[in-house]
């Protein structure tokens, strides 16, 4: 049997026997035989048993690895345990996933196109003979989440998930071999943090049982950690899935809770909860308590220090203020203040940010349509989605857009602009 007829053996024994997808290959089973890898993860040893008709690991030569002086074990020079192993596993991993990820660039979903947690585990056990320090690594990650939350506003949502993807594995890595409680928590901040971000770009996509459960994820991390303000602000940020598919009640429901953990204080949870709370009350009709809300969202961003002001998906700044108050303005029928606080929100704005804008634009278009100007708003609609990327012109933009043009009277459809956006919107929703 050669290498890669193992291989595909094992694959075909993981398939049937688990219903486990996986791509092993013969440069795989060559790293086996050399030595490289000496402990693969649990269902793989078994595949492999079951495959070559052994009854134990050890008639394989499997063995595990073991260092009592390094918290990331060591292994001997010479063995191909270098950085390169690791990063070739998880290479090869998402290679194998490459289709799925362009699945995801046109408009589709892709249910694993993140590593499993086996996947995870298979990399680190490679990865114990990689040249960084832990200290140094812990420290990148932290640099890391800075520098994805940041992106979060000019990066298309399928490039994110793949960038956000490397750091994502490297923190499950290091929680395996954390050296105390303080790593763990950390680790499980970093975790959380990276689980929102991969949340809400599944949701931008409207992949919504994808950003549920990294939401899930990154609440079980964030209440691991220890941290307060991180459990509120997963929470907070957790809100706008239900908000952006019509489930107000429980964006409610996690506003308050965010508020709620958070004990009311000032700080970035409890403006953006408040925030989202308003809006979510707005679309319910409630305008008396979504001003309340709103001015709540308000009275905290104006106590925030400057960290949680920062530009960031972890910050409430006050162009990220501008916007939802706009939007709240909006669906309490202030038209002309809603369009005086977008217009002031706008001028924050870098070029390279698409998503929030064309949102602007949809809230502009549901109040011309409200104010009897079918012909306007209808124009503005096509307006917004044909000025979109094309990554962007899916999901939560085509939702809202859908639902702007809902409220055009029967009567005004068969106007030129009506029936246009009409055609535009049949057409980007079958596409």
């Amino acid at each position: 049997m050669s290498r890669q007829e193992l291989a595909e053996a094992v694959n075909n024994y993981l398939w049937d026997k688990h219903r486990r997808r996986v791509a092993l290959d013969d440069t795989y089973v060559g790293k086996l035989e050399r030595g490289r890898h000496r402990w693969p993860q649990a269902l793989y040893r078994e595949a492999f048993r079951a495959v070559l008709g052994v009854a134990s690991d050890k008639e394989l030569g499997f063995y595990i690895v073991r260092s009592s002086s390094s918290p990331l074990p060591n292994r001997t020079p010479g063995n191909g345990s270098s950085a390169g192993l690791a990063l070739s596993l998880v290479s090869s991993e998402l290679s194998a996933r490459r289709d799925q990820e362009n699945r995801v660039s046109s408009g589709g979903t892709a249910p694993y196109l993140l590593p499993e947690p086996d996947k995870m585990l298979q990399a680190i056990e490679a990865a114990n003979g990689e040249g960084l320090l832990y200290a140094d690594r812990l420290s990148r990650l932290q640099e890391k989440v800075r520098e994805h939350a940041a992106n979060v506003a000019t990066m298309a949502p399928a490039d994110m998930i793949r960038h956000i993807t490397p750091d994502l594995i490297d923190a499950n890595m290091m929680l395996r071999y954390a050296r105390n409680v303080d790593d763990v928590q950390v680790l499980n901040g970093v975790i959380a943090r990276f689980s929102a971000v991969v949340a809400d770009e599944f949701s931008v996509l409207g992949d919504t049982k994808q950003a549920y459960s990294w939401y899930a994820t990154a609440m079980a991390a964030a209440d691991q950690s220890g941290a307060t303000q991180l459990q509120a602000a997963v929470r907070a940020l957790s809100a706008m899935v239900p908000l952006y598919n019509g489930r107000q009640a429980d964006a409610v429901r996690l506003a308050q809770q965010a508020q709620q953990i958070a004990n009311m204080k000032p700080c970035f949870p409890v403006a953006l909860a408040s925030m989202l709370e308003a809006l979510a009350r707005a679309r319910l009709g409630d305008h008396c308590e979504a001003r309340v809300a709103l001015h709540r969202a308000q009275d905290s961003h104006d106590a925030l220090n400057e960290t949680d002001r920062a530009e960031s998906f972890f910050g409430f700044s006050l162009r990220r203020r501008l916007f939802y108050e706009g939007r709240v303005r909006t669906m309490v029928g202030e038209y002309d203040a809603a369009q005086k606080t977008h217009r002031q929100a706008r001028q924050l704005y870098s070029p390279q940010v698409v998503g929030d804008p064309a949102i602007m634009s949809l809230d502009r278009a549901m109040a011309l349509i409200e104010t009897n100007e079918p012909e306007a708003g209808s124009q503005l609609i096509v307006e917004t989605l044909s000025s979109l990327p094309v990554s962007h012109r899916q999901g939560i933009f085509l939702s809202l857009a859908n639902r702007v043009f809902a409220a055009t009277p029967i009567a005004a459809r068969n106007l030129p602009g009506p029936r246009e956006c009409a055609e535009l919107l049949d057409g980007m929703s079958n596409s």
